[in-house]
């Protein structure tokens, strides 16, 4: 009788973590993708057609920040980063991050700012930006501290 008490509790311990592990795993999707539509929602309402690239650069910046990003840039097709706010972040592997926009692609990465901070990426499909040199972006990266991803999915929770 108690192997079985044991073997019953072990095996509702396993369908639990389970469960939680993939409860966890839809919640980190479902912050990922609500992350994605909200640099997708940048592009979709911030017009290229504006002339003055001061005057767009602040609109995207504005637009980032009223979503809570921290760091925001527009990236090249040879993978130069132009930072509109925040310090300058660059992906850890930058080469298929890179070239995942260029293919038009969403991608999500970790980067670093100058201080070593790690730093969450969200590249999307921006082809129709001007950068300051003159060449036109290939994507837009806004960027949040990895912190955030840990406390919103309560990571660091000893519970």
């Amino acid at each position: 009788m108690s192997r079985k008490s044991e073997k019953a509790v072990y095996e509702i311990g396993q369908i639990y973590m389970s469960g939680m592990n993939e409860q966890m795993s839809r919640h980190f999707e479902t912050v990922i993708k609500l992350r994605f539509d909200q640099v997708s929602g940048i592009v979709s309402v911030v017009s290229a057609d504006n002339n003055d690239k001061e005057k767009l650069y602040e609109e995207l910046v504005y637009r980032a920040q009223v979503r809570n990003f921290d760091y925001l840039a527009l990236c090249s097709t040879e993978g130069d980063f132009q930072t509109l706010c925040g310090q300058s972040i660059q992906p850890l592997n930058p080469e298929p991050f890179v070239e995942a926009l260029v293919r038009g692609e969403q991608r999500v990465a970790l980067g670093s700012d100058p201080a070593g901070n790690l730093v969450v990426l969200f590249g999307v499909d921006a082809t129709a930006y001007p950068m300051q040199d003159g060449s036109m972006s290939t994507g837009l990266i806004a960027a949040v501290p990895l912190e955030y991803i840990t406390d919103f999915l309560s990571l660091e929770d000893e519970e």
